[in-house]
């Protein structure tokens, strides 16, 4: 189980934290879209931490932490 908290989100910097079994491509895009208008979403995670990627702009961080 993993805690996954995405801050700076979006024009709002709004912050979105969630609990799951698995983290992959359409558990975190299910978290962003709500907060998004971009169609062009990426997401670079390493050891933990990573961004929430836009096109060529980053508009929001990632941290995963097990619980």
């Amino acid at each position: 189980m993993y805690q996954v908290k995405i801050t700076d989100l979006g024009r709002n910097n709004v912050t979105v934290t969630e609990d799951m079994e698995v983290v992959n491509f359409n558990n975190l895009l299910s978290m962003v879209l709500p907060h998004l208008v971009s169609s062009d979403i990426h997401f670079v995670v390493n050891y933990g931490v990573g961004y929430v990627h836009a096109g060529f702009r980053s508009v929001g961080k990632i941290e995963v932490t097990p619980i």
